[in-house]
C-alpha cells in the first residue's frame, strides 16, 4: 500500500530544491540569445577582413552561424514552456530538455574549432581558443546548479573541440588537446563545489520560509488561543455570576426571613430555586471539565456493545416531557434494527440528549424528530427540527465551545454554548463525525456518524 510523502519528507525537501535548482538553470530568456554577438564577432572577425586572424569557408561559416541561431530560437521557445507549465511537468521531463539542449550548445560552440581553425594564424587559434575557454566559464555560472546539466555540456563542449584539436593541424593545436581536458576537469570541480553550495543556499531558505510559515502559525494560533481565553472569561463571568447571584439573593431571603414566620411556602419556593441555581453551576461546571479533560486526551470511556436503538428510545423517553410542555411532536423513527456500537453509552446518552434538548428549546412550534438509519458500514443519528435556524455565517463555528446561535430566539433561551463542543469531541472520540446543515426561519439538522460494531440480535445483547 502506497503511502504519500508528507510535505516536510525529504523526499519532498529534494523535489522542492531540484526544482529551484531547475528554475535558477532556466533563469531569462536574454541568456539563450547572448551568444548571438559572440557568433557575429567570430563570423566577421573570421571571414577574411583581417588577415591575421584567418579566412574561413563561407558555407561553414554560414552553416556554423545558423545552427546558432537555430539554438537560441529553440531554447527561447523551450524556456517559453517552462515558463507556462512549470508546475504541471516532472523534474525528470525538465531535466531531460536542459540536459539535451545544452549537450547541443556543447557541440555548437565545439565547433568553432572544426570552422575557424587555421593551422598557419596563431592570432586566430587564441582567439578560437579563448571563445572556447569563455564558453567553459559562462556555462560554469549559468549551469553549475544542475550538476548533470553542466557535467553533459561540459562534455559535448570537450570532445568537440578536443577532436578539433586533433584534426586542426599545429604544434597549438596538439598542445591544446592536452591542456583541455586538465582545464575542463578544473572547471568541473569548481562547478560541482558550487552546485552544493547552491543546494545549501536553497535549503536555508526553504527552512527559513517553513520556519517563517510555522511561527506564523504559531502566532495566529496564540492570539486565538488568547481571543478564546477572553472569550472564555467573559462568558464564565456571566454564566457564573447568574446562578450565584440567585443562590446568594434567595439564600439571604431565607435566612433573613424577610417574609416572617409564616410565609414557609415562599421560603420553599426560594429553596428550590436555589437548588435549580446550584444545580446549573454543577451542569457548567462539569460541562467545562469534561471539555477539558477530552480536549486533554485524559476522558475515561467505559466502551461496551450494546444496541444503539435502545439508548436512542431512553434518550427519547428523557426528553418527551419537555417537548409535551411546549406542544412538540417529539418523533422517533428507528431503523437501526440491531445493529450495535462498540463505545461508552453514558457518553451516546449525552450526545443525542444534547441534541434532542437544543432541538426542544429552539422550536416554538412544529416538531422534532430524530432518526437512525445504517449508511454504508456507519449508523447516521439525525436530529431535525422546524425551530428558528442558524444564520450561515454561525455553522463553521458552531461547535466550538460558547458559541450560540446570535439571534433574538436564541439568545432568550440562555445556555452556555457547551453542548455541542462536547457532542463534536464526544463523537470524534468514538471515530465518528458531526455536521449541521441549518436554514434560518426553517429548522436545523444535526448528522452524527458512528462505526458499527456488527448487527446482533436482541437476545444476544440481553
Amino acid at each position: 500500500m502506497s503511502s504519500t510523502p508528507s510535505a516536510s519528507s525529504p523526499q519532498v525537501l529534494n523535489g522542492r530544491i531540484e526544482r529551484e535548482l531547475i528554475r535558477q538553470v532556466y533563469g531569462g530568456w536574454s541568456q539563450y540569445i547572448d551568444g548571438i554577438p559572440f557568433a557575429v564577432l567570430a563570423v566577421v572577425l573570421m571571414s577574411g577582413l583581417f588577415h591575421s586572424l584567418g579566412h574561413a569557408s563561407l558555407p561553414r561559416m554560414a552553416a556554423w552561424f545558423v545552427l546558432q541561431l537555430a539554438w537560441s530560437a529553440g531554447a527561447v521557445c523551450l524556456w517559453r514552456n517552462y515558463r507556462r507549465s512549470e508546475s504541471r511537468t516532472t523534474l525528470k521531463v525538465w531535466h531531460r530538455q536542459l540536459c539535451v539542449l545544452w549537450f547541443a550548445h556543447g557541440i555548437i560552440w565545439g565547433l568553432v574549432v572544426w570552422t575557424f581553425w587555421d593551422p598557419l594564424r596563431p592570432v586566430g587559434q587564441a582567439l578560437i581558443c579563448s571563445m572556447i575557454l569563455g564558453t567553459m566559464v559562462g556555462a560554469f555560472y549559468t549551469l553549475a546548479p544542475c550538476r548533470i546539466v553542466f557535467a553533459t555540456n561540459l562534455v559535448s563542449l570537450l570532445v568537440t573541440s578536443v577532436v578539433g584539436f586533433a584534426f586542426g593541424g599545429g604544434a597549438l593545436a596538439a598542445v591544446q588537446a592536452i591542456l583541455f581536458p586538465l582545464f575542463a576537469g578544473l572547471i568541473f570541480s569548481y562547478g560541482w563545489q558550487l552546485s552544493g553550495k547552491y543546494r545549501h543556499a536553497v535549503l536555508l531558505r526553504f527552512e527559513n520560509e517553513d520556519m517563517a510559515h510555522a511561527l506564523a502559525l504559531a502566532k495566529s494560533a496564540a492570539e486565538e488561543a488568547s481571543r478564546a481565553k477572553s472569550q472564555f472569561l467573559a462568558h464564565m463571568s456571566h454564566e457564573l455570576r447568574t446562578p450565584l447571584n440567585a443562590v446568594i439573593g434567595f439564600s439571604e431571603v431565607i435566612r433573613d426571613r424577610v417574609f416572617g414566620e409564616g410565609a414557609l411556602d415562599k421560603y420553599s419556593e426560594y429553596a428550590g430555586d436555589v437548588v435549580d441555581s446550584a444545580r446549573h453551576l454543577l451542569n457548567l461546571i462539569n460541562g467545562v471539565l469534561d471539555l477539558a479533560k477530552i480536549e486533554a486526551g485524559k476522558m475515561a470511556f467505559e466502551r461496551s456493545v450494546f444496541p444503539i436503538g435502545d439508548v436512542l428510545a431512553e434518550c427519547v423517553r428523557v426528553v418527551q416531557a419537555r417537548a409535551d410542555e411546549k406542544s412538540l411532536a417529539l418523533v422517533f423513527d428507528d431503523a437501526c434494527g440491531s445493529a450495535a456500537v462498540f463505545a461508552d453509552s453514558t457518553a451516546m446518552r449525552q450526545m443525542v440528549l444534547n441534541l434532542l434538548s437544543n432541538a426542544i428549546k429552539f422550536t416554538a412550534e412544529g416538531e422534532v424528530r430524530l432518526t437512525a438509519r445504517l449508511e454504508n458500514g456507519v449508523i447516521a443519528i439525525t436530529v431535525s427540527d422546524s425551530g428558528c435556524g442558524i444564520p450561515a455565517d454561525m455553522l463553521p463555528r458552531l461547535f466550538s465551545p460558547f458559541e450560540r446561535a446570535d439571534n433574538s430566539f436564541a439568545a432568550s433561551q440562555g445556555g452556555t454554548g457547551l453542548g455541542l463542543a462536547l457532542v463534536r469531541h464526544l463523537v470524534e472520540a468514538h471515530g465518528g463525525t458531526c455536521a449541521v446543515e441549518s436554514t434560518p426561519g426553517k429548522g436545523t439538522v444535526f448528522r452524527l456518524h458512528l462505526p458499527i460494531v456488527r448487527a446482533i440480535s436482541r437476545s444476544v445483547a440481553a
